[in-house]
Protein backbone atom coordinates (compact mmCIF):
# COMPACT_ATOMS: atom_id res chain seq x y z
CA UNK A 1 0.00 0.00 0.00
CA UNK A 2 1.38 3.49 -0.87
CA UNK A 3 2.56 5.41 2.03
CA UNK A 4 0.97 8.94 1.95
CA UNK A 5 3.02 12.10 2.01
CA UNK A 6 3.36 13.76 5.14
CA UNK A 7 0.74 16.11 6.45
CA UNK A 8 1.04 19.80 7.06
CA UNK A 9 1.45 20.18 10.75
CA UNK A 10 -1.00 22.52 12.35
CA UNK A 11 -0.53 25.24 14.81
CA UNK A 12 -2.53 23.78 17.48
CA UNK A 13 -2.30 23.56 21.44
CA UNK A 14 -4.36 22.71 24.55
CA UNK A 15 -3.81 25.10 27.26
CA UNK A 16 -3.48 23.18 30.17
CA UNK A 17 -1.99 25.07 32.94
CA UNK A 18 1.89 26.43 34.57
CA UNK A 19 2.50 22.95 35.66
CA UNK A 20 1.98 21.00 32.57
CA UNK A 21 4.23 24.42 30.56
CA UNK A 22 6.92 23.41 32.87
CA UNK A 23 7.00 19.81 32.25
CA UNK A 24 6.62 20.37 28.42
CA UNK A 25 9.73 23.15 28.98
CA UNK A 26 12.03 20.30 30.50
CA UNK A 27 11.32 17.65 28.27
CA UNK A 28 11.79 20.54 25.64
CA UNK A 29 14.68 22.21 27.02
CA UNK A 30 16.64 20.35 29.65
CA UNK A 31 18.67 23.61 30.84
CA UNK A 32 15.43 24.37 32.39
CA UNK A 33 16.28 22.39 35.48
CA UNK A 34 18.53 25.00 36.71
CA UNK A 35 16.00 27.37 37.32
CA UNK A 36 14.28 24.88 39.01
CA UNK A 37 17.10 24.40 41.18
CA UNK A 38 17.64 27.75 41.67
CA UNK A 39 14.31 28.76 42.64
CA UNK A 40 14.07 25.58 45.26
CA UNK A 41 17.01 26.87 47.16
CA UNK A 42 15.45 30.31 47.73
CA UNK A 43 12.64 28.95 48.92
CA UNK A 44 14.72 26.55 51.48
CA UNK A 45 16.63 29.73 52.21
CA UNK A 46 13.43 32.01 52.36
CA UNK A 47 11.88 29.70 54.33
CA UNK A 48 14.71 29.65 56.98
CA UNK A 49 14.73 33.41 57.26
CA UNK A 50 11.28 33.18 58.04
CA UNK A 51 11.30 30.68 61.20
CA UNK A 52 14.54 32.49 62.45
CA UNK A 53 13.25 36.06 61.95
CA UNK A 54 10.14 35.49 63.89
CA UNK A 55 11.06 32.92 66.83
CA UNK A 56 14.04 35.42 67.03
CA UNK A 57 10.82 38.59 67.52
CA UNK A 58 9.09 36.33 69.92
CA UNK A 59 11.64 35.91 72.13
CA UNK A 60 12.81 39.57 72.49
CA UNK A 61 9.40 40.13 72.33
CA UNK A 62 8.30 38.35 75.88
CA UNK A 63 12.34 37.31 77.08
CA UNK A 64 13.97 40.97 75.91
CA UNK A 65 16.82 38.97 75.33
CA UNK A 66 19.19 41.57 73.55
CA UNK A 67 20.27 38.44 71.40
CA UNK A 68 17.46 37.78 69.45
CA UNK A 69 17.50 41.43 68.14
CA UNK A 70 20.43 40.76 66.13
CA UNK A 71 18.89 37.55 64.83
CA UNK A 72 15.88 39.28 63.74
CA UNK A 73 17.54 42.31 62.15
CA UNK A 74 20.16 39.72 60.61
CA UNK A 75 17.34 37.43 59.31
CA UNK A 76 15.47 40.30 57.72
CA UNK A 77 17.90 42.28 55.47
CA UNK A 78 18.41 38.34 54.38
CA UNK A 79 15.33 37.63 53.71
CA UNK A 80 15.25 41.29 51.31
CA UNK A 81 18.40 40.36 49.92
CA UNK A 82 17.11 37.16 48.60
CA UNK A 83 13.21 38.81 47.31
CA UNK A 84 15.66 41.01 45.54
CA UNK A 85 18.05 38.94 43.95
CA UNK A 86 15.54 35.77 43.16
CA UNK A 87 14.07 37.45 40.22
CA UNK A 88 17.56 38.56 38.21
CA UNK A 89 19.32 35.68 39.02
CA UNK A 90 16.66 33.18 37.55
CA UNK A 91 16.12 35.52 34.57
CA UNK A 92 20.21 35.58 33.79
CA UNK A 93 20.00 31.88 33.93
CA UNK A 94 16.51 31.67 31.89
CA UNK A 95 18.36 33.41 29.18
CA UNK A 96 20.23 31.32 27.38
CA UNK A 97 17.04 29.17 27.45
CA UNK A 98 14.83 31.63 25.89
CA UNK A 99 17.17 32.44 23.27
CA UNK A 100 17.07 28.93 22.27
CA UNK A 101 13.48 28.62 22.57
CA UNK A 102 13.30 31.30 19.60
CA UNK A 103 15.66 29.97 17.68
CA UNK A 104 13.52 26.37 17.20
CA UNK A 105 10.52 28.45 16.83
CA UNK A 106 12.41 30.14 14.54
CA UNK A 107 13.60 27.04 12.47
CA UNK A 108 10.22 25.46 12.76
CA UNK A 109 8.71 28.62 11.14
CA UNK A 110 11.18 28.40 8.06
CA UNK A 111 10.68 24.79 7.70
CA UNK A 112 7.04 24.46 7.79
CA UNK A 113 5.00 25.32 4.32
CA UNK A 114 3.98 29.40 3.75
CA UNK A 115 0.47 28.61 4.26
CA UNK A 116 0.83 27.02 8.12
CA UNK A 117 1.11 30.20 9.69
CA UNK A 118 0.59 33.58 8.97
CA UNK A 119 3.41 36.16 9.24
CA UNK A 120 1.99 38.23 11.88
CA UNK A 121 0.92 34.71 13.92
CA UNK A 122 4.70 33.77 13.71
CA UNK A 123 6.23 37.33 14.73
CA UNK A 124 3.76 37.42 18.24
CA UNK A 125 4.84 33.72 19.49
CA UNK A 126 8.80 34.20 18.31
CA UNK A 127 8.71 37.67 20.40
CA UNK A 128 5.89 37.70 22.79
CA UNK A 129 5.77 34.11 23.05
CA UNK A 130 9.64 33.87 24.09
CA UNK A 131 9.43 36.74 26.13
CA UNK A 132 6.92 35.10 28.30
CA UNK A 133 8.50 31.71 28.57
CA UNK A 134 11.39 33.90 30.49
CA UNK A 135 8.91 35.84 32.57
CA UNK A 136 7.21 32.55 33.21
CA UNK A 137 10.67 31.42 34.80
CA UNK A 138 11.53 34.41 36.51
CA UNK A 139 8.52 35.15 37.69
CA UNK A 140 5.88 32.41 38.20
CA UNK A 141 8.23 29.25 38.55
CA UNK A 142 9.55 30.48 41.75
CA UNK A 143 6.23 31.33 43.53
CA UNK A 144 4.82 27.70 41.89
CA UNK A 145 7.70 26.57 44.04
CA UNK A 146 7.42 28.35 46.81
CA UNK A 147 4.40 26.89 46.93
CA UNK A 148 5.13 23.76 47.09
CA UNK A 149 7.65 23.72 49.54
CA UNK A 150 7.00 26.01 52.09
CA UNK A 151 4.09 25.10 53.54
CA UNK A 152 5.57 21.63 54.05
CA UNK A 153 8.48 22.77 55.86
CA UNK A 154 6.89 25.47 57.74
CA UNK A 155 3.68 23.37 58.99
CA UNK A 156 6.63 20.70 60.03
CA UNK A 157 8.19 23.12 62.03
CA UNK A 158 4.88 24.27 63.09
CA UNK A 159 3.91 20.73 64.36
CA UNK A 160 7.21 20.38 65.64
CA UNK A 161 6.78 23.06 67.72
CA UNK A 162 3.33 22.43 68.92
CA UNK A 163 1.29 19.42 67.18
CA UNK A 164 -2.44 20.84 67.63
CA UNK A 165 -1.61 24.05 65.79
CA UNK A 166 0.31 21.78 62.85
CA UNK A 167 -2.69 19.87 62.74
CA UNK A 168 -5.05 22.79 62.01
CA UNK A 169 -2.74 24.58 59.56
CA UNK A 170 -2.56 21.37 57.68
CA UNK A 171 -6.12 20.71 57.38
CA UNK A 172 -6.80 24.37 56.19
CA UNK A 173 -4.04 24.06 53.33
CA UNK A 174 -5.51 20.95 52.20
CA UNK A 175 -8.44 22.72 51.64
CA UNK A 176 -7.14 25.75 49.67
CA UNK A 177 -6.34 23.34 46.26
CA UNK A 178 -9.37 22.21 46.41
CA UNK A 179 -10.73 25.97 45.82
CA UNK A 180 -7.87 26.99 43.48
CA UNK A 181 -8.46 23.84 40.89
CA UNK A 182 -12.04 25.27 40.74
CA UNK A 183 -11.03 28.95 40.21
CA UNK A 184 -7.68 27.77 37.96
CA UNK A 185 -9.81 25.92 35.29
CA UNK A 186 -12.17 28.76 35.44
CA UNK A 187 -9.76 31.23 34.93
CA UNK A 188 -8.01 28.86 32.13
CA UNK A 189 -10.64 28.63 29.80
CA UNK A 190 -11.15 32.68 30.61
CA UNK A 191 -7.66 33.22 29.82
CA UNK A 192 -8.06 31.01 26.55
CA UNK A 193 -10.91 33.45 25.02
CA UNK A 194 -9.17 36.25 26.00
CA UNK A 195 -5.81 35.11 23.82
CA UNK A 196 -8.42 33.80 21.24
CA UNK A 197 -9.94 37.40 21.33
CA UNK A 198 -6.62 39.06 20.87
CA UNK A 199 -5.42 36.69 17.80
CA UNK A 200 -9.01 37.50 16.13
CA UNK A 201 -8.79 41.48 16.63
CA UNK A 202 -4.97 41.44 15.89
CA UNK A 203 -5.62 39.61 12.44
CA UNK A 204 -8.71 41.52 11.92
CA UNK A 205 -6.75 45.40 12.15
CA UNK A 206 -4.10 43.72 10.17
CA UNK A 207 -6.38 42.86 7.52
CA UNK A 208 -8.05 46.17 7.19
CA UNK A 209 -4.45 47.82 7.21
CA UNK A 210 -3.62 45.85 4.42
CA UNK A 211 -7.05 46.25 2.37
CA UNK A 212 -7.53 49.90 2.96
CA UNK A 213 -6.39 50.69 -0.57
CA UNK A 214 -9.11 48.69 -2.01
CA UNK A 215 -11.81 49.57 0.79
CA UNK A 216 -11.39 52.97 -0.04
CA UNK A 217 -11.77 52.31 -3.65
CA UNK A 218 -14.99 50.81 -2.98
CA UNK A 219 -16.09 53.29 -0.28
CA UNK A 220 -16.55 50.34 2.12
CA UNK A 221 -13.53 51.51 5.07
CA UNK A 222 -16.30 53.46 7.11
CA UNK A 223 -18.28 50.09 7.38
CA UNK A 224 -15.34 48.14 8.20
CA UNK A 225 -13.38 50.87 10.36
CA UNK A 226 -17.16 50.72 12.18
CA UNK A 227 -17.04 47.31 13.04
CA UNK A 228 -13.17 47.56 14.81
CA UNK A 229 -15.73 48.96 17.62
CA UNK A 230 -17.80 45.47 17.85
CA UNK A 231 -14.12 43.50 18.09
CA UNK A 232 -12.82 46.08 20.75
CA UNK A 233 -15.97 45.44 22.43
CA UNK A 234 -15.64 41.80 22.39
CA UNK A 235 -12.38 41.85 23.68
CA UNK A 236 -12.83 44.14 26.80
CA UNK A 237 -15.68 41.77 27.56
CA UNK A 238 -13.32 38.79 27.96
CA UNK A 239 -10.92 40.82 29.96
CA UNK A 240 -13.32 42.24 32.10
CA UNK A 241 -14.16 38.18 32.79
CA UNK A 242 -10.74 37.08 33.36
CA UNK A 243 -10.51 39.64 35.59
CA UNK A 244 -13.84 39.29 37.47
CA UNK A 245 -12.67 35.34 38.09
CA UNK A 246 -9.06 36.76 39.12
CA UNK A 247 -10.80 38.81 42.22
CA UNK A 248 -13.25 36.16 43.46
CA UNK A 249 -9.55 33.78 43.43
CA UNK A 250 -7.94 36.12 45.54
CA UNK A 251 -11.00 37.41 47.80
CA UNK A 252 -11.66 33.20 48.17
CA UNK A 253 -7.69 32.47 49.65
CA UNK A 254 -7.42 35.40 51.62
CA UNK A 255 -10.63 34.36 53.51
CA UNK A 256 -9.45 30.96 53.59
CA UNK A 257 -5.88 32.10 54.87
CA UNK A 258 -7.95 34.88 57.83
CA UNK A 259 -10.14 31.65 58.79
CA UNK A 260 -6.87 29.20 59.12
CA UNK A 261 -5.10 31.93 61.10
CA UNK A 262 -7.79 32.80 63.45
CA UNK A 263 -8.02 28.65 64.44
CA UNK A 264 -4.68 28.54 65.09
CA UNK A 265 -4.63 31.89 67.22
CA UNK A 266 -8.32 30.39 69.14
CA UNK A 267 -6.32 27.37 69.65
CA UNK A 268 -3.40 28.65 70.76
CA UNK A 269 -5.11 31.33 73.40
CA UNK A 270 -7.40 28.61 74.86
CA UNK A 271 -4.13 26.56 75.25
CA UNK A 272 -2.16 29.42 76.62
CA UNK A 273 -4.87 30.53 79.58
CA UNK A 274 -4.65 26.87 80.69
CA UNK A 275 -1.15 26.49 80.90
CA UNK A 276 -0.35 24.13 78.39
CA UNK A 277 1.98 26.05 75.98
CA UNK A 278 4.47 28.60 77.13
CA UNK A 279 4.17 32.09 75.73
CA UNK A 280 7.39 32.51 73.34
CA UNK A 281 6.69 29.28 71.71
CA UNK A 282 2.70 30.24 71.06
CA UNK A 283 3.83 34.04 69.99
CA UNK A 284 6.06 32.57 67.49
CA UNK A 285 3.58 29.80 66.04
CA UNK A 286 0.95 32.89 65.59
CA UNK A 287 3.84 34.58 64.07
CA UNK A 288 4.80 32.17 61.39
CA UNK A 289 1.25 30.51 60.47
CA UNK A 290 -0.30 33.53 58.08
CA UNK A 291 3.84 32.65 56.03
CA UNK A 292 1.71 29.36 55.17
CA UNK A 293 -0.95 30.47 53.15
CA UNK A 294 1.45 33.44 51.58
CA UNK A 295 3.33 31.55 49.22
CA UNK A 296 0.06 29.93 48.26
CA UNK A 297 -1.87 33.17 47.92
CA UNK A 298 1.66 34.93 46.27
CA UNK A 299 1.19 31.77 43.43
CA UNK A 300 -2.32 32.28 43.09
CA UNK A 301 -1.86 36.03 41.82
CA UNK A 302 1.14 34.77 39.75
CA UNK A 303 -1.22 32.62 38.22
CA UNK A 304 -3.37 35.27 36.70
CA UNK A 305 -0.94 37.42 35.99
CA UNK A 306 1.18 34.63 33.69
CA UNK A 307 -1.90 32.93 32.49
CA UNK A 308 -2.41 35.12 29.44
CA UNK A 309 1.45 34.44 28.55
CA UNK A 310 1.47 31.07 29.38
CA UNK A 311 -1.27 30.67 26.41
CA UNK A 312 1.41 32.38 24.08
CA UNK A 313 4.00 30.20 25.47
CA UNK A 314 2.31 26.89 24.88
CA UNK A 315 2.12 27.73 21.24
CA UNK A 316 5.62 28.27 21.12
CA UNK A 317 6.63 25.24 22.84
CA UNK A 318 4.47 23.23 20.26
CA UNK A 319 6.08 25.41 17.14
CA UNK A 320 8.94 24.87 18.37
CA UNK A 321 8.46 21.42 19.15
CA UNK A 322 7.51 21.12 15.78
CA UNK A 323 10.67 19.54 14.17
CA UNK A 324 10.98 17.87 10.37
CA UNK A 325 12.27 14.98 10.42
CA UNK A 326 12.99 12.49 8.00
CA UNK A 327 15.86 11.26 5.53
CA UNK A 328 17.91 14.28 3.57
CA UNK A 329 16.94 14.10 0.30
CA UNK A 330 19.13 13.19 -2.50
CA UNK A 331 19.81 15.12 -5.89
CA UNK A 332 17.26 14.97 -7.84
CA UNK A 333 17.73 12.42 -10.77
CA UNK A 334 13.98 11.35 -11.84
CA UNK A 335 10.75 12.18 -10.31
CA UNK A 336 7.66 9.69 -10.26
CA UNK A 337 4.58 10.74 -9.73
CA UNK A 338 2.46 6.98 -9.33
CA UNK A 339 -1.51 7.87 -9.15
CA UNK A 340 -1.19 11.34 -7.49
CA UNK A 341 -5.21 12.53 -6.98
CA UNK A 342 -5.06 15.90 -7.36
CA UNK A 343 -8.64 16.96 -5.85
CA UNK A 344 -8.32 19.39 -3.21
CA UNK A 345 -10.34 20.59 -0.31
CA UNK A 346 -12.97 18.67 -2.68
CA UNK A 347 -13.45 21.31 -5.06
CA UNK A 348 -12.76 18.75 -8.34
CA UNK A 349 -16.22 17.24 -9.20
CA UNK A 350 -14.80 14.32 -10.49
CA UNK A 351 -11.09 12.86 -9.21
CA UNK A 352 -8.07 13.26 -11.28
CA UNK A 353 -5.43 10.91 -11.18
CA UNK A 354 -1.94 11.69 -12.60
CA UNK A 355 0.96 9.52 -13.21
CA UNK A 356 3.72 10.70 -14.76
CA UNK A 357 7.52 10.08 -14.74
CA UNK A 358 9.98 13.07 -14.67
CA UNK A 359 14.08 12.72 -15.49
CA UNK A 360 16.21 15.38 -14.40
CA UNK A 361 17.02 18.03 -16.93
CA UNK A 362 13.86 17.29 -18.93
CA UNK A 363 11.05 20.61 -19.77
CA UNK A 364 7.21 20.18 -18.28
CA UNK A 365 4.39 21.71 -19.03
CA UNK A 366 1.02 21.70 -16.99
CA UNK A 367 -1.47 22.38 -18.92
CA UNK A 368 -4.85 21.75 -17.83
CA UNK A 369 -8.04 24.37 -17.48
CA UNK A 370 -8.33 26.20 -14.73
CA UNK A 371 -9.16 24.46 -11.38
CA UNK A 372 -8.32 21.07 -12.77
CA UNK A 373 -5.30 20.89 -10.14
CA UNK A 374 -2.52 22.51 -11.41
CA UNK A 375 -1.26 24.73 -8.97
CA UNK A 376 -2.22 21.52 -6.77
CA UNK A 377 0.15 19.34 -8.12
CA UNK A 378 3.06 21.59 -8.11
CA UNK A 379 2.23 22.43 -4.05
CA UNK A 380 2.10 18.47 -3.57
CA UNK A 381 5.54 17.84 -5.40
CA UNK A 382 7.37 20.97 -3.24
CA UNK A 383 5.73 19.22 0.10
CA UNK A 384 3.20 22.01 1.07
CA UNK A 385 -0.18 19.26 0.50
CA UNK A 386 -0.60 15.64 1.02
CA UNK A 387 -2.45 13.81 -1.84
CA UNK A 388 -5.59 12.07 -1.25
CA UNK A 389 -4.09 8.72 -2.97
CA UNK A 390 -0.57 7.90 -4.28
CA UNK A 391 3.32 8.24 -3.69
CA UNK A 392 5.27 10.75 -5.05
CA UNK A 393 8.82 9.56 -5.17
CA UNK A 394 12.26 10.96 -5.28
CA UNK A 395 15.22 8.73 -6.88
CA UNK A 396 12.54 5.87 -5.61
CA UNK A 397 12.66 7.10 -2.21
CA UNK A 398 9.49 8.20 -0.64
CA UNK A 399 8.63 11.89 -0.70
CA UNK A 400 6.88 11.33 2.63
CA UNK A 401 10.02 9.95 4.33
CA UNK A 402 11.97 12.73 3.40
CA UNK A 403 13.29 15.92 5.24
CA UNK A 404 11.57 18.67 3.69
CA UNK A 405 14.18 21.60 3.84
CA UNK A 406 17.01 19.56 2.36
CA UNK A 407 14.12 18.49 -0.46
CA UNK A 408 14.01 22.39 -0.92
CA UNK A 409 17.58 22.77 -1.04
CA UNK A 410 17.34 21.42 -4.06
CA UNK A 411 14.14 22.73 -5.87
CA UNK A 412 12.91 26.53 -7.22
CA UNK A 413 9.36 27.53 -6.26
CA UNK A 414 7.69 30.61 -7.93
CA UNK A 415 4.16 30.51 -6.24
CA UNK A 416 0.77 32.44 -8.44
CA UNK A 417 1.12 34.73 -5.22
CA UNK A 418 3.60 37.68 -5.77
CA UNK A 419 5.62 37.82 -3.02
CA UNK A 420 9.89 39.41 -2.92
CA UNK A 421 12.21 37.53 -0.76
CA UNK A 422 15.02 39.45 1.09
CA UNK A 423 15.73 42.91 2.22
CA UNK A 424 17.04 44.83 -0.66
CA UNK A 425 16.41 44.65 -4.65
CA UNK A 426 20.00 42.30 -5.32
CA UNK A 427 19.06 39.77 -2.58
CA UNK A 428 15.44 39.66 -4.30
CA UNK A 429 16.70 39.26 -7.82
CA UNK A 430 19.21 36.59 -7.22
CA UNK A 431 16.82 34.57 -5.03
CA UNK A 432 19.82 33.15 -3.20
CA UNK A 433 21.96 31.89 -5.86
CA UNK A 434 25.39 33.34 -6.51
CA UNK A 435 24.86 36.62 -8.64
CA UNK A 436 27.69 39.63 -8.76
CA UNK A 437 26.33 43.24 -8.38
CA UNK A 438 27.66 44.07 -11.51
CA UNK A 439 25.44 41.67 -13.00
CA UNK A 440 22.33 42.57 -11.23
CA UNK A 441 23.26 46.36 -11.58
CA UNK A 442 23.84 45.90 -15.67
CA UNK A 443 19.79 44.45 -15.02
CA UNK A 444 18.45 47.19 -13.74
CA UNK A 445 19.84 49.70 -16.37
CA UNK A 446 19.11 47.53 -18.93
CA UNK A 447 15.21 47.76 -17.95
CA UNK A 448 15.56 51.33 -16.69
CA UNK A 449 14.98 50.87 -13.10
CA UNK A 450 15.71 53.63 -10.64
CA UNK A 451 17.99 51.27 -8.13
CA UNK A 452 20.75 49.64 -7.22
CA UNK A 453 21.77 46.42 -6.06
CA UNK A 454 21.51 47.43 -2.05
CA UNK A 455 18.29 49.73 -2.75
CA UNK A 456 16.14 48.82 0.40
CA UNK A 457 12.97 46.44 -0.72
CA UNK A 458 10.19 47.33 1.78
CA UNK A 459 7.81 44.99 3.06
CA UNK A 460 6.17 43.32 0.54
CA UNK A 461 7.99 45.12 -2.35
CA UNK A 462 5.11 48.00 -1.92
CA UNK A 463 7.54 50.70 -2.98
CA UNK A 464 7.61 48.81 -6.82
CA UNK A 465 4.84 48.65 -8.95
CA UNK A 466 3.19 45.54 -9.45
Amino acid sequence: MPTPLRSTNQLTATPQGPPRLLGRLLRLEPGVRWPVLIASAFAIANVTTVVVQFVSLATWITTSDASAVHWFFGAFITRGALALLQSPVILRVAGPIRRSLRRRALRSVMANPPSELSSEGAARLVTLGADTVGDFLASYLPALISAGLTPVLVITWIAVTDFLSGVIVGITVLVLPLFMALLGLEARDRMNDRFAEHERATHYFSDIVRGMATLRAHRRESTVVAQLGTVEQSLRDSTMATLRVAFLSSFTLELLASLGTALVALALGLRLISGHVTLPHALAVLLVTPEVYLPIRRAAARFHEANDGVVAAEHLLTLADNTTTGEPAPPLQSLDIDAVNLAYDDRLQRPRILSATIVAGSFVDVVGPSGSGKTTLLRTLAGFHTPQSGTIRINDLDLGTLSLPSWWRHIGWLDQNDTLSGDSIGSAISAGRSVSSNDIEELLNSLRLPFTPNSYLHDGGRNLSA
